[in-house]
Protein backbone atom coordinates (compact mmCIF):
# COMPACT_ATOMS: atom_id res chain seq x y z
CA UNK A 1 0.00 0.00 0.00
CA UNK A 2 0.43 3.50 -0.99
CA UNK A 3 2.28 5.71 1.94
CA UNK A 4 0.49 8.92 3.10
CA UNK A 5 3.02 11.10 0.65
CA UNK A 6 2.28 8.70 -2.35
CA UNK A 7 -1.57 8.63 -1.47
CA UNK A 8 -1.79 12.26 -1.12
CA UNK A 9 -0.23 12.60 -4.84
CA UNK A 10 -2.43 9.93 -6.39
CA UNK A 11 -5.23 12.16 -4.76
CA UNK A 12 -3.59 14.94 -6.77
CA UNK A 13 -3.49 12.91 -10.15
CA UNK A 14 -7.51 11.84 -9.75
CA UNK A 15 -8.29 15.31 -8.83
CA UNK A 16 -7.13 16.75 -12.16
CA UNK A 17 -9.76 13.82 -13.62
CA UNK A 18 -12.77 15.24 -11.39
CA UNK A 19 -14.70 17.86 -14.17
CA UNK A 20 -16.05 19.28 -11.09
CA UNK A 21 -12.76 19.90 -9.00
CA UNK A 22 -12.15 23.78 -9.07
CA UNK A 23 -8.77 23.52 -8.56
CA UNK A 24 -5.56 21.78 -11.11
CA UNK A 25 -4.58 19.19 -9.47
CA UNK A 26 -1.31 17.40 -11.03
CA UNK A 27 -1.53 17.02 -15.13
CA UNK A 28 -0.01 13.51 -14.46
CA UNK A 29 -2.78 11.46 -14.14
CA UNK A 30 -1.86 7.89 -15.95
CA UNK A 31 -4.14 5.53 -18.26
CA UNK A 32 -4.90 3.54 -15.47
CA UNK A 33 -5.73 6.73 -13.63
CA UNK A 34 -8.49 7.36 -15.93
CA UNK A 35 -9.47 4.08 -16.19
CA UNK A 36 -10.16 3.95 -12.49
CA UNK A 37 -11.56 7.19 -12.47
CA UNK A 38 -14.26 6.27 -15.15
CA UNK A 39 -14.69 3.02 -13.49
CA UNK A 40 -15.77 4.30 -9.95
CA UNK A 41 -16.61 7.93 -10.48
CA UNK A 42 -20.45 7.53 -10.80
CA UNK A 43 -20.68 4.46 -8.67
CA UNK A 44 -19.79 5.45 -5.21
CA UNK A 45 -21.20 1.65 -3.74
CA UNK A 46 -18.78 -0.17 -5.46
CA UNK A 47 -15.67 1.83 -4.51
CA UNK A 48 -16.67 2.12 -0.89
CA UNK A 49 -17.21 -2.26 -1.49
CA UNK A 50 -13.54 -2.16 -3.12
CA UNK A 51 -12.12 -0.14 -0.20
CA UNK A 52 -13.88 -1.97 2.93
CA UNK A 53 -12.75 -5.30 0.95
CA UNK A 54 -9.08 -4.52 0.26
CA UNK A 55 -8.74 -2.51 4.39
CA UNK A 56 -10.58 -6.22 5.36
CA UNK A 57 -8.01 -7.87 3.46
CA UNK A 58 -5.28 -6.24 4.46
CA UNK A 59 -6.14 -7.19 8.03
CA UNK A 60 -7.05 -10.94 7.57
CA UNK A 61 -4.84 -11.94 4.12
CA UNK A 62 -7.89 -12.88 3.06
CA UNK A 63 -8.72 -12.79 -0.48
CA UNK A 64 -9.28 -9.02 -1.63
CA UNK A 65 -12.27 -9.81 -4.46
CA UNK A 66 -14.02 -13.07 -4.94
CA UNK A 67 -14.80 -13.98 -8.91
CA UNK A 68 -17.91 -12.53 -10.35
CA UNK A 69 -20.96 -15.11 -11.81
CA UNK A 70 -20.37 -15.60 -15.26
CA UNK A 71 -23.36 -16.56 -17.46
CA UNK A 72 -23.72 -18.95 -20.69
CA UNK A 73 -22.88 -15.91 -22.71
CA UNK A 74 -20.20 -13.47 -21.25
CA UNK A 75 -18.13 -13.42 -18.23
CA UNK A 76 -17.18 -10.60 -16.77
CA UNK A 77 -13.64 -9.40 -17.19
CA UNK A 78 -11.18 -6.30 -17.31
CA UNK A 79 -11.67 -5.31 -13.07
CA UNK A 80 -9.16 -3.19 -11.35
CA UNK A 81 -8.14 -6.01 -8.69
CA UNK A 82 -5.65 -6.01 -6.14
CA UNK A 83 -3.52 -9.28 -4.95
CA UNK A 84 -0.78 -9.94 -2.56
CA UNK A 85 1.85 -12.51 -3.01
CA UNK A 86 4.83 -13.66 -2.12
CA UNK A 87 7.44 -14.68 -5.45
CA UNK A 88 10.76 -15.82 -4.93
CA UNK A 89 13.59 -13.78 -6.07
CA UNK A 90 15.49 -14.15 -9.29
CA UNK A 91 18.52 -12.87 -10.09
CA UNK A 92 19.07 -11.42 -14.35
CA UNK A 93 22.91 -11.63 -14.14
CA UNK A 94 22.63 -15.23 -14.46
CA UNK A 95 19.89 -15.51 -17.13
CA UNK A 96 21.87 -13.04 -19.32
CA UNK A 97 24.72 -15.76 -18.88
CA UNK A 98 22.53 -18.60 -19.44
CA UNK A 99 21.31 -16.70 -22.77
CA UNK A 100 25.34 -16.03 -23.81
CA UNK A 101 25.74 -19.64 -23.07
CA UNK A 102 23.36 -20.50 -25.64
CA UNK A 103 24.73 -18.68 -28.36
CA UNK A 104 28.20 -19.44 -28.07
CA UNK A 105 29.98 -20.18 -31.38
CA UNK A 106 27.60 -18.08 -33.00
CA UNK A 107 24.82 -19.96 -32.72
CA UNK A 108 21.26 -18.89 -32.66
CA UNK A 109 19.52 -19.51 -29.44
CA UNK A 110 16.67 -21.94 -29.53
CA UNK A 111 14.26 -23.94 -26.93
CA UNK A 112 16.23 -26.80 -25.69
CA UNK A 113 13.25 -29.09 -25.90
CA UNK A 114 11.20 -28.46 -29.33
CA UNK A 115 14.43 -26.41 -30.77
CA UNK A 116 12.04 -23.46 -31.50
CA UNK A 117 14.04 -20.43 -33.21
CA UNK A 118 12.47 -17.12 -31.84
CA UNK A 119 14.77 -15.35 -34.15
CA UNK A 120 14.30 -17.37 -37.21
CA UNK A 121 10.06 -16.92 -36.88
CA UNK A 122 10.04 -13.45 -35.38
CA UNK A 123 12.64 -11.89 -37.05
CA UNK A 124 14.96 -9.65 -35.05
CA UNK A 125 12.39 -8.80 -32.94
CA UNK A 126 13.08 -12.38 -31.35
CA UNK A 127 16.89 -12.31 -31.75
CA UNK A 128 18.32 -13.62 -28.16
CA UNK A 129 15.01 -14.37 -26.78
CA UNK A 130 14.45 -17.37 -24.90
CA UNK A 131 12.76 -18.03 -21.25
CA UNK A 132 15.05 -19.55 -18.77
CA UNK A 133 13.76 -22.37 -16.39
CA UNK A 134 15.26 -23.44 -13.15
CA UNK A 135 16.07 -27.13 -13.42
CA UNK A 136 15.34 -27.30 -9.72
CA UNK A 137 12.66 -25.20 -8.64
CA UNK A 138 13.60 -22.31 -6.10
CA UNK A 139 10.34 -22.79 -4.10
CA UNK A 140 11.59 -26.11 -3.22
CA UNK A 141 15.36 -24.82 -1.99
CA UNK A 142 15.02 -21.89 -1.07
CA UNK A 143 17.41 -19.24 -0.92
CA UNK A 144 20.78 -20.96 -2.73
CA UNK A 145 23.31 -20.32 -5.23
CA UNK A 146 22.06 -20.71 -8.92
CA UNK A 147 24.78 -22.04 -11.56
CA UNK A 148 24.25 -21.80 -15.61
CA UNK A 149 24.45 -25.35 -15.69
CA UNK A 150 21.15 -24.97 -13.26
CA UNK A 151 19.01 -23.25 -16.00
CA UNK A 152 17.27 -24.32 -18.85
CA UNK A 153 16.53 -22.37 -21.72
CA UNK A 154 12.66 -23.08 -23.04
CA UNK A 155 9.92 -21.48 -25.47
CA UNK A 156 7.45 -20.03 -23.91
CA UNK A 157 4.84 -23.07 -24.78
CA UNK A 158 7.62 -25.60 -23.00
CA UNK A 159 8.17 -24.14 -19.91
CA UNK A 160 4.29 -23.84 -19.84
CA UNK A 161 4.11 -27.86 -20.17
CA UNK A 162 6.75 -28.20 -17.94
CA UNK A 163 5.22 -26.04 -14.90
CA UNK A 164 1.40 -27.42 -15.70
CA UNK A 165 1.18 -29.89 -13.53
CA UNK A 166 3.21 -31.59 -10.50
CA UNK A 167 5.32 -32.98 -10.13
CA UNK A 168 6.86 -30.83 -13.02
CA UNK A 169 8.84 -32.41 -15.88
CA UNK A 170 12.19 -32.04 -16.64
CA UNK A 171 13.30 -30.51 -20.00
CA UNK A 172 14.27 -34.12 -20.73
CA UNK A 173 11.25 -35.39 -20.11
CA UNK A 174 9.01 -33.24 -22.38
CA UNK A 175 11.69 -34.17 -25.17
CA UNK A 176 10.73 -37.03 -24.50
CA UNK A 177 7.34 -36.74 -24.86
CA UNK A 178 7.34 -34.48 -27.64
CA UNK A 179 9.54 -37.33 -29.65
CA UNK A 180 7.03 -40.12 -28.57
CA UNK A 181 4.07 -37.88 -30.17
CA UNK A 182 5.72 -37.45 -33.45
CA UNK A 183 5.89 -40.84 -33.49
CA UNK A 184 2.02 -41.47 -33.61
Amino acid sequence: FRNPSGVALKLANLASLDPNYSGKGMASASRTDGLVWNRFFDNREELSKLAEAIRSGAVTGDPILSAPVDDEESVLEGRIVFRRHRGFERNQKIVRRKREQLKKGGERIACEVCGFDFEHIYGDRGIDYIEVHHLVPLSSIGESQTRVEDLAGLCANCHRMVHRSEPWLSPAELRFLIEERRRI
